[in-house]
């Protein structure tokens, strides 16, 4: 198996795992659930290129940055999966939690000033906006745009360029 699906497959499953924990424990913990996947995401990219450097000898910063960002696409993709199956069939009352959380901030924001139609309106438009789908698309979109810029980060330091050169003495 490739390493970055490898890696990328387990960091997918150690960040639903934390999504359970997490919803289990205290739902309103998510900024520390972002902090802990995201740490993991970098340690799975992290791996995924030091093994194929170790592999293939030569990694050139593109490279890393391309494989990187298809481990997060990976991980974000095994995530998103789990967390819409989770959503939609075991534990709907977290789409519920977030729906209140969301009109709740419709409502009492002093930034939107809207009138009565307008919000029920977005009232309205809610449930599409907060739906297992979504959060599964908003999963993969947020981990792969993490996992590219830790990418930039993590191929600049383990990229190692092929140092041969056809102009000996330079």
């Amino acid at each position: 198996m490739k390493p970055q699906v490898k890696y990328g497959l387990l960091v997918g499953f150690a960040s639903f795992i934390i999504f359970i924990v997490m919803n289990a424990v205290d739902p309103d913990r998510g900024n520390i659930l972002y902090y802990v996947s995201m740490f993991i995401l970098a340690f799975g990219i992290y791996y995924t290129l030091k093994d194929t450097r170790d592999i293939v000898g030569n990694i050139s910063f593109g490279r890393g940055l391309g494989l990187g960002t298809l481990t997060a696409l990976v991980a974000g993709s095994a995530d998103g999966i789990g967390r819409y199956v989770y959503c939609k069939f075991f534990y709907f009352k977290y789409i519920i939690t977030i729906r209140n959380l969301y009109l709740d901030v419709l409502e009492n924001s002093k930034n939107f000033q809207s009138s009565a139609e307008q919000l029920a309106m977005a009232k309205k438009m809610v449930p599409f906006i907060i739906s297992p789908g979504s959060i599964a698309v908003y999963d993969i979109i947020g981990t792969v745009f993490t996992g590219f810029l830790l990418s930039l980060i993590i191929s600049a330091i383990l990229k190692r360029e092929n140092r041969s050169t056809d102009m000996p003495g330079l």
